[in-house]
């Protein structure tokens, strides 16, 4: 990975990125991808692929911590100002995910599914510091 001195678009993070296909579109709109997050490796290599000059971390979105990510966008833009335009993620879906272990009729979200984790870790300990958040 090549560092930057300063992104030249407006920075976004993605969380859940699977392949990238929400991703795609932040891109296209003119955002600045500076990390993906996901759990699931064979996905994040897709990634890869589709954005070869992506920043990834392969991790469970419950052990990734703000400053973390912060770190990972400095490593990468050593000028950057520290402005996370927006953050965004299409967590899974809890009736057709693994998370949810296909529980389509009962539409009860399964107890291993983590998608308020989401609100509850970022949205509580970042969002003062971040402009825009998209779920």
């Amino acid at each position: 990975m090549m560092n930057s001195t300063a992104p030249a678009k407006k920075i976004a993070v993605s969380l859940f990125s699977g392949v990238g296909g929400f991703d795609l579109g932040f891109n296209a709109a003119g955002f600045e991808i500076a990390i993906a997050i996901d759990n699931n490796p064979i996905a994040l290599a897709t990634y890869q692929h589709n954005f070869p000059h992506a920043t990834v971390l392969c991790k469970d979105i419950r052990e990734v911590t703000g400053e973390e990510i912060r770190a990972c966008i400095q490593t990468k833009y050593v000028d950057w100002d520290g402005e996370i335009h927006t953050v965004f993620g299409g967590p899974p879906c809890q009736g057709f995910s693994v998370a949810g272990l296909q529980n389509v009729e009962a539409h009860i979200p399964h107890p291993n599914c983590h998608k308020g984790v989401f609100t509850e870790h970022f949205l509580d300990n970042e969002s003062k510091k971040i402009l825009h958040w998209v779920v």
